[in-house]
């Protein structure tokens, strides 16, 4: 306590008749009252604190009644008698000095907008319990409940941790860092405390990313109108997005056509159109089915680290047909003849060419005897 420092007066009736402080020590340097001979009688006087509150300071309010008695001793003395509380006119103030601190952060989500309490973190003391679990806001900001310090509190230093709760979101990876917040605390002396944090206390960062998968696989299947596949057809196919051929597959000996399985991420989420043709070319009696597919794939987020991949109707349906066709030719041959004289060019006969019960040919010899039989 410093000297001077609080204020105390001593009235008499409505007569304040002196005002004091009090030193370093404390004391009180009360005055002393000297009486004559025309004080004898009863003196009441009120002791009181005028000081006002301030400062983290609150002032005693109690007051003192103290009544002296002077008498004549009748031999040029007074007697002069106080009672005990006269010597214990002490006053007694409260000092109380607060201070707080707010711990923040925020919280960032990369890859995908980030919601309301989507995420939690924990403010945790130094004896490993939780104090207090919080969650984001809209905009990524998250604070704790301002911690208070009281005056028993000066002196001291706290440790703090924070950490992000992994709850296990699908798509999401976590940010696993801790930080460790150390709180110092002093007496100002004004009534208020001094507390200082580490720079990290109003920057408790963490960054979370969010990733999400899908994948579609085409169908289909290759036939020959004519005869059967065998494991030497061997037929090649391209799936193409926009102008950009992204595979090329063959069929199997079954005819089932390998398209492969297209995957997708977060980057691929929209409209992805594809063509499906046949790059194989005519050969060996077969046609190579010229149709080209258009095949539509939408993907979506889920949110839930998943796409929804949604095809065209078609992309199961991914056939082609190509036909075989075989041809070869025959001709027969022969002669007509006269037996008895020579053949002349005015001797024409005529022959048929049957298949069963069906003329296919009707031919003539010509003047040398040659039968002209038609190319099957």
């Amino acid at each position: 306590t410093a000297a001077d420092v609080f204020t105390f007066e001593i009235a008499e009736g409505e007569t304040v008749i002196a005002t004091v402080q009090n030193g370093a020590d404390g004391t009180i340097a009360y005055p002393t009252i000297e009486y004559t001979l025309s004080d004898v009688g009863e003196h009441t006087y009120i002791i009181s604190e005028t000081s006002a509150n301030g400062d983290g300071i609150t002032v005693d309010t109690n007051a003192y009644i103290v009544t002296v008695t002077v008498e004549d001793n009748g031999n040029g003395t007074l007697k002069v008698t106080a009672p005990e509380n006269a010597d214990d006119l002490d006053f007694v103030n409260l000092y109380e000095a607060k201070g707080s601190i707010a711990l923040a952060g925020t919280k960032t989500l990369v890859g995908r907008e980030l919601a309301a309490g989507e995420f939690s973190f924990q403010l945790v003391g130094a004896d490993g319990n939780v104090i207090e679990t919080v969650k984001n806001g809209a905009d990524g900001k998250f604070a704790f409940t301002t911690l208070t310090y009281e005056l028993a509190d000066a002196g001291k230093t706290f440790t703090y941790t924070v950490k992000e709760v992994n709850d296990g979101k699908s798509g999401i990876t976590y940010d696993d860092t801790t930080y460790t917040v150390t709180v110092e605390v002093e007496d100002a002396g004004d009534g208020s405390l001094t507390v200082t944090a580490t720079d990290n206390a109003k920057a408790l960062d963490f960054v979370n990313s969010y990733a999400a998968e899908g994948e579609i696989t085409f169908a289909g299947q290759k036939t020959i109108e004519g005869r059967a596949l065998t494991a030497d057809d061997v037929f090649t196919f391209e799936i193409k997005e926009d102008e950009t051929v992204i595979a090329t597959v063959n069929n199997d000996a079954t005819g089932k056509i390998a398209y492969p399985t297209i995957e997708y991420t977060l980057a691929d989420v929209g409209t992805h159109t594809y063509t499906v043709k046949e790059t194989s070319t005519d050969g060996n009696g077969i046609t190579v089915d010229t149709n080209t597919y258009t095949v539509t794939v939408e993907v979506t987020d889920n949110g839930d680290g998943k796409l929804t991949v949604t095809a065209s109707d078609n992309a199961n349906a991914l056939n082609f047909t190509n036909t075989y066709a075989a041809e070869g030719e025959t001709t027969f041959a022969g002669t007509k003849t006269i037996e008895g004289r020579e053949l002349t060019d005015t001797d024409v006969f005529t022959f048929e060419v049957k298949e069963g019960e069906t003329v296919i040919a009707t031919v003539n010899n010509d003047a040398t005897g040659k039968i002209a039989y038609p190319t099957i």
